[in-house]
């Protein structure tokens, strides 16, 4: 099935710019290697509802991304629970990239989202780029999949648009089964209710 999808390319070009969100309480960042367990797991949920194409990689495919050595990883856990994920790469010429960044669905709409994408943004920035040189600026990407709350909250912390892109996504249809990945996970027992079952990839056995 063919679905439209928008994608917006955005930018912090000063920590100085950062607005920062509502203080929310028990919030913090766990910074992990590549090969934690529930940094995928995590993945998946957060990736799952928001349609992301890596939910579909292989392990292989999944370890040669982030076992990049300009990558850093964390687990944000709310009230010590895990609650999300960010990652971030390092680029040449004083560029750092959100690559990888969003909450599982129980804690969407919490009052979460302002304060953690501010401390995202913040470990970010202190994260240098591959050449060594100092963050001169923070950049991500959004899609039209991904929760009607993540463009405005961007914009409300100060990241800029300045591109976006349209293209056709092919979606696949409900089938029964889980992809590879997933079934992987199911059978570790990574979290027993991590999957949600009438998502837009993850069904019932």
């Amino acid at each position: 099935m063919q679905v439209e999808q928008v994608i917006t390319y955005l930018e912090l070009t000063s920590l100085e710019e950062l607005v920062p969100g509502e203080p929310a309480e028990g919030v913090t960042f766990e910074e992990v290697a590549w090969d934690n367990d529930f940094l995928r797991a995590l993945h998946d949920r957060v990736g799952a509802v928001c349609r992301w194409s890596s939910v579909e990689w292989s392990p292989t495919i999944w370890r040669e991304h982030v076992s990049k050595p300009t990558m850093r990883h964390w687990i944000i856990r709310i009230e010590e629970q895990p609650a999300g994920l960010l990652s971030v790469v390092a680029r040449d010429h004083g560029e750092t990239e959100i690559d990888m960044f969003g909450l599982v669905p129980e804690y969407i709409g919490k009052g979460h989202g302002g304060h953690v994408l501010t401390c995202a943004a913040k470990l970010a920035w202190e994260t240098r780029s591959s050449d060594g040189a100092s963050v001169q600026k923070i950049v991500l990407h959004t899609s039209s999949f991904d929760h009607p709350n993540a463009l405005p909250n961007y914009k409300r912390r100060g990241f800029r648009v300045i591109a976006t892109e349209t293209k056709m996504r092919e979606i696949r249809e409900r089938d029964g089964r889980l992809p590879e990945t997933q079934q992987i996970h199911a059978r570790a027992g990574y979290y027993p209710d991590m999957f949600e079952r009438d998502g837009p990839f993850f069904y019932p056995k």
